[in-house]
């Protein structure tokens, strides 16, 4: 077994999302995600509704834009989301690299797993997402997608 973290996996452990998680934990964690390089100016997700998914930043910055036209820069350690619910979304409807950026991504189903295996992740998740619904979406609906029975 590995005793040293891979660089990629030490600075998602910098991430308050996954903060106090173990070396063991993150190395779960590193099973459900996936580490991406990215160009600068390159789209993660445009609003598509192609699925939902999460972005962890390790390196670089994303811009996040919302269907009600407003931006947010996300640096290393932060995240974002496209969550899609009944045409309105959660947190990003556009994600898109501003530089050049390494970032930790899980999908719905590794999402949905990672909630049922950390619930102090979830916990973060739902606390957070739910402080920036857009759209007219509620906490009920960010609470069925953080629901580890999806």
């Amino acid at each position: 077994m590995q005793h040293t973290l891979p660089p990629d996996i030490r600075a998602l452990g910098n991430s308050p999302l996954f903060d106090g998680c173990s070396k063991r934990q993150l190395r779960t964690l590193q099973r459900f995600g996936t580490v991406v390089d990215l160009p600068p100016q390159r789209a993660l997700d445009e609003g598509s509704g192609a699925g939902d998914q999460l972005f962890v930043v390790l390196t670089g910055e994303v811009l996040a834009a919302t269907p009600d036209g407003s931006r947010r820069t996300v640096r290393p350690g932060e995240w974002c989301g496209t969550f899609h619910f009944r045409r309105s979304a959660v947190d990003a409807h556009a994600v898109s690299t501003v530089t050049a950026a390494k970032i930790f991504v899980l999908n719905s189903r590794e999402l949905s797993s990672v909630c049922a295996a950390f619930p102090a992740i979830r916990a973060r998740l739902f606390d957070d997402a739910g402080s920036r619904c857009s759209g007219g979406t509620s906490r009920t609906s960010v609470a069925r997608l953080l629901s580890p029975t999806m």
